[in-house]
C-alpha cells in the first residue's frame, strides 16, 4: 500500500490570498462601502483572536451586519456564495488529486481551522469526493501532537507554512513537503522536499519511494 499523503487547504489546495481578496471586494459592493474600510474591519476583528485560526465565519458576519445594520442572513447568504470560492482553486489541483487517486495512494486533508469553513472550500470545488473522512484531520490546533503521533509511518504532509513543516521535521512518522508558491521557492529550492507547485509532486514521490 502506498504512503497517506495528507493536504493544507489555505494556499496549497486553495489561493487563499485571492480568496480574501475577492471576499473584501464582495462584501464591500453587498454593504455599500470601500474594500479597505472592510479590510480595516476585519484587521480588527482579527487582531482579537488568539489566534488567526479562531476565525469564526458567522461571528465575523454577524459583527459586520451589526456595525452596517446590514441583515446578517443576506450577508451570510452573498459570503458563503461559492463563486468566489471555485474562483480560487489552484488550477492543477484536481489534476494532481486524479492522478495519486489513480495511483492508489490514500489522500486526506490535515488543516486548522473551523470545519464548516474548510470543508466548504473543498465542497463548492467538488473536492471531497477524493479524501477518505476517516484521514480528513481539521483541527482548531493544527501541531496537535496527539494526532500526528497516531499518523502511520511514512505520512507524507504537503504544506505551506515554515513553521508547520518545521514541527514535522521533527516527527519520526512523518515526512513534510513544503509547497512555496510565491518567489521565496527561489531561495528555498535547495532545501529537502520542496516544491513550487504540484507538477513537480509526483517525481518527487518516486523519489522519496526509492530505498536508501
Amino acid at each position: 500500500m502506498k504512503n497517506l499523503i495528507l493536504f493544507d487547504i489555505d494556499d496549497t489546495l486553495i489561493n487563499t490570498k485571492l480568496l480574501k481578496k475577492l471576499q473584501m471586494e464582495t462584501l464591500a459592493n453587498t454593504l455599500g462601502v470601500s474594500s479597505q474600510e472592510i479590510e480595516n474591519f476585519r484587521l480588527i476583528y482579527l487582531n482579537n483572536l488568539k489566534r488567526t485560526s479562531d476565525f469564526s465565519t458567522n461571528d465575523y458576519l454577524q459583527q459586520l451586519a451589526n456595525y452596517y445594520n446590514f441583515s446578517f442572513l443576506d450577508l451570510k447568504r452573498t459570503f458563503w456564495h461559492p463563486i468566489n470560492f471555485q474562483k480560487c482553486l489552484f488550477p492543477e489541483s484536481v489534476e494532481i488529486l486524479s492522478k495519486l487517486e489513480k495511483e492508489k495512494y490514500q489522500l486526506g486533508i490535515y488543516s486548522e481551522g473551523f470545519t464548516d469553513f474548510q470543508k466548504h472550500k473543498l465542497k463548492v470545488n467538488n473536492l471531497l469526493k477524493f479524501f477518505a473522512p476517516q484521514h480528513t484531520h481539521i483541527l482548531r490546533r493544527k501541531m496537535d501532537p496527539k494526532v500526528l503521533e497516531s499518523l502511520p509511518k511514512g505520512t507524507i504532509i504537503i504544506d505551506d507554512k515554515p513553521s508547520v513543516i518545521n514541527y514535522l521535521k521533527k516527527l519520526s512518522n512523518i515526512i513534510p513537503i513544503h509547497i512555496i508558491r510565491d518567489n521565496k521557492y527561489q531561495s528555498n529550492k535547495n532545501n529537502e522536499n520542496v516544491i513550487s507547485g504540484f507538477t513537480e509532486l509526483i517525481p518527487l514521490l518516486d523519489q522519496l519511494s526509492k530505498p536508501l
